[in-house]
């Protein structure tokens, strides 16, 4: 009887210490919020609405998107661990899916002594590096899925068919990604996840301040590319976060559409890649300037027709208390036109202040006031069926609830 007890007792040990070895996650965040915006329609148009339709209505997150996951990791001996992550987003508001997409990340990976490698669909370089080191209000999304106008400079967030090889020194931590076409997507229309992409980035961490930069193209329509390089630094001290960036698109002229109209003898490129279109929701768009050719070609996303893109962009935040943190975040956009059909040069000024107070470490209040202003040829897009031209300025607020899981 004591010998099975003794046996009994080590075979809990053993099976407790398997168990230890590997883990398994479900994590999520709900995200739901109620906008207001001025200017909806013309530049006489000083109507409060939102998003959606007239009055007040719900978004789906301000400060972050709503999403669940899994995470795994299984420790395999000598170093060794199995890694996987599978995510999903959804609108807080409706229940439905956010993208077309079942889920954001879907990657399977291996950690070894060399390095970590991992497959899939999963953030780009230039996304993994300005998260970590100086993106805007890193501590507190760290991006704001209600006003995040970097997001399209950087060529969007995630790729499919990625290959992504990461290594950490001590403070230094440098990727090296890769992802391939797929089918009639290698050829196909630019979007933010599909198409071929190269691309790695460094950063570099001493005391409070992190130094960072990346470089990352996609390419599309036989061989045409679009590129991104940005570089920037962060400071933080649990206290005081401060941060600035720059980032820089250079684009192929020939992956801008091809177009003539005979009647006014125009011949050339009117739009370039959807993977451009800058800031997020209809009411941040930007829009290009008028057309001699007329409306159906002067409602087109920001970012086509250009070649070549900056951003700076400068901001921080400041935890007041252990339960109040505020911020606001500055950038400045440029770009060049190179269409005879479309006026497509000018600047955008872009402004966030936030506040958040978290009743405990996962539910927490937030209030967003953003301001756009456009200049030169850019304006920025109206409600569907209102009368005149786009306004060249827009303010909006954003008030939500947000509990992480």
């Amino acid at each position: 009887m004591k010998k099975s007890l003794v046996a009994l007792a080590a075979l809990s040990a053993i099976a407790a210490s398997v168990h230890a070895q590997s883990s398994v996650t479900l994590y999520g965040v709900v995200d739901v919020g109620v906008r207001l915006i001025d200017n909806a329609g013309s530049d006489n148009d000083d109507r409060l609405t939102s998003v959606n339709g007239a009055g007040a209505d719900t978004t789906a997150g301000g400060i972050t998107p709503s999403r669940w996951g899994i995470r795994v990791t299984e420790d395999l001996g000598g170093n060794y661990r199995a890694l996987a992550n599978i995510e999903s987003r959804f609108l807080g508001d409706t229940g439905s899916l956010q993208t077309g997409e079942q889920f954001q990340q879907s990657w399977v990976g291996l950690v070894t002594p060399f390095g970590q490698v991992t497959l899939g669909r999963q953030y780009n370089v230039l996304f993994d590096v300005s998260a970590l080191a100086f993106s805007p209000f890193k501590t507190m999304g760290p991006f704001l899925e209600s006003y995040k106008p970097e997001i399209g400079m950087a060529l969007g967030a995630r790729n499919n068919n990625m290959l992504k090889y990461a290594i950490a020194l001590g403070g230094f931590v440098a990727e090296l990604q890769v992802s391939a076409g797929e089918g009639g997507q290698e050829s196909g229309a630019a979007t933010f996840t599909n198409g071929k992409s190269i691309g790695g980035m460094a950063r570099y961490k001493f005391g409070d301040i992190t130094l960072g930069g990346g470089y990352l193209e996609r390419e599309f329509s036989g061989d045409h590319k679009a590129k991104a390089s940005l570089i920037g630094i962060g400071y933080d001290n649990r206290k005081l976060y401060l941060n600035a960036f720059y980032i820089q698109n250079d684009i192929d002229e020939e992956l801008a559409i091809p177009v003539t109209i005979p009647a006014l003898g125009l011949v050339g490129r009117a739009a370039g890649p959807a993977i451009l279109y800058t800031a997020t929701g209809f009411d941040n768009g930007i829009l290009t300037g008028a057309s001699p050719a007329g409306a159906s070609l002067s409602s087109l996303p920001f970012g086509f027709g250009s070649d070549d893109r900056k951003m700076f962009s400068v901001g921080g935040t400041y935890l007041v208390t252990n339960s109040l943190n505020i911020g606001a975040q500055y950038w400045r956009m440029e770009q060049e036109g190179i269409t005879p059909f479309i006026p497509a040069e000018g600047e955008v000024d872009y402004f966030a202040a936030v506040a958040q107070y978290g009743f405990s470490k996962r539910s927490s209040v937030y209030a967003i006031v953003d301001h756009t202003k456009t200049s030169g040829d850019l304006t920025l897009v109206k409600r569907p069926n209102q009368p005149g031209p786009g306004p060249d300025s827009r303010t909006g607020i954003t008030v939500g609830i947000l509990h992480r899981f």
